[in-house]
């Protein structure tokens, strides 16, 4: 039986090397690795979650003005967007022993995923600003 009080760890840092694109990264609550970049947008931003997909519900919270990931942090709303020669570095706590595992939730795409950059079709505020931060990998086993 597995110890429930076993966290581990994982310092994942990315390194945009690019000169010209900016990349996007987030914490996905599952297996990407596999997936293509079209089936990661449509995963990501487009299948309804509830009651709205992520992006009618950006698009929705930028008209109301409500919400502001930097004040308000929220794991699933997470979208950092990398600059040219910017870095980021996720600390992912994790019951889950296989590295691999966990690094296969970790999306970067390019920020013309939705065929547009990110920031012309919602605007900038929904992006994470600070350099780092702290996840927990809510699915790991108990």
């Amino acid at each position: 039986m597995p110890n429930d009080s076993i966290w581990y760890v994982y310092k994942v840092s990315i390194i945009n090397n690019d000169s010209s694109l900016n990349y996007l990264t987030w914490f996905d609550d599952h297996d990407i690795s596999k997936q293509t970049e079209e089936e990661i947008k449509k995963n990501h931003f487009l299948k309804a979650k509830g009651d709205c997909s992520l992006l009618d519900f950006l698009y929705e919270d930028m008209i109301n003005d409500s919400t502001n990931i930097n004040k308000e942090f929220r794991q699933e709303y997470l979208i950092k967007e990398i600059h040219p020669k910017g870095e980021f570095t996720y600390y992912i706590f994790s019951r889950t022993a296989d590295e691999k595992e966990v690094l296969n939730k970790v999306a970067i795409v390019t920020d013309k995923i939705l065929s547009v950059p990110l920031v012309q079709r919602i605007g900038g505020m929904w992006l994470y600003k600070e350099k780092e931060c702290i996840i927990f990998d809510k699915d790991s086993p108990r």
